[in-house]
This record gives structure tokens, sequence and C-alpha cells, in this order.
């Protein structure tokens, strides 16, 4: 064997720990609820003299920072009840320490009054809120919290 093409124990150690050294997931990975909307309180759980209204929005973010945008709605009175829910893809850029962009993508078409290219948000991290604004409606403001 040519001396040349040994490999230095110092270094097959070293490669056995690499995968115990790998980065952590980014902070934003991980489940998120919706707890206000501008003004709004969120989630909207309201039942009153036969009627409800129930409204809640969840971010589910992965270790590949995809993911998905959940809505889930139920409305009712006068004996009826109607349930819907709603799925967007979700892609998430991170850029400085902290702050995100995260755009979503309906994945069953855009519906009644929405526009096909889906939203995007800019958000910034902070512990276990994500505070975010909506790049395609200015003024309008979405918070979320870690859930678990």
């Amino acid at each position: 064997m040519d001396p040349r093409a040994r490999i230095p124990a110092a270094a097959l150690i070293g490669l056995q720990f690499t995968t115990a050294c790998e980065p952590d997931d980014d902070p934003i990975v991980g489940t998120w609820a919706a707890t206000r909307i501008g003004e709004q309180e969120l989630p909207i759980d309201v039942m009153e003299e036969g009627s409800r209204v129930l409204l809640e929005y969840e971010l589910r973010i992965g270790a590949d920072l995809d993911g998905y945008y959940w809505v889930h709605q139920e409305l009712g009175g006068g004996g009826y009840m109607y349930y819907a829910d709603y799925s967007y893809d979700l892609a998430v850029t991170a850029s400085v320490a902290g702050e995100y962009l995260l755009e979503f993508r309906r994945t069953d078409g855009p519906g009644v009054g929405e526009e096909p290219g889906g939203t995007a948000l800019n958000c910034a991290l902070i512990g276990d809120q994500l505070d975010c604004s909506d790049l395609k409606r200015p003024g309008e403001s979405i918070q979320w919290r870690r859930k678990g």
C-alpha cells in the first residue's frame, strides 16, 4: 500500500463524530397557531343564540423549511353547519437572524376572490412568537405562537 494513501486515525475519529455535530434545526421549525390577525384575537370560537363561528389557523414548518398553512372554519345556525378546511403549501426563506419570508400557495387552487399567486408574509421570530406583516396587503399583520 502506498503510504501517501493512508488516512490518519485522528481524521477517522473526526468523521465518526460529524453527525453529532450537525447544526440544530432552524428556530422557526415547528407547529404554530395564529393568535391575532390585526386587532382580532384568534382562534375565534363564538356560540350565540344557536349560531356558531369557529376560525383557526396553523403553520407547520419542517426542517427543510417547507410545510403547510392550514385554515379551519365552522359556521352554523338555523340547523345548518358549514365546515371548510383550506391548506396552502408553505416555503420559508431565512434572511438575517430571526427574520423570514413565508410564501403560501393554495394546494387546491385559488378560492373565490383569491389571487392565484398566493400570498407572502415578512416575519420576525421573537422567542416563541412570530410577528408577521402581509406583503400583499400593507398594514395587515398576523401573530403566531408556537404550539406545544
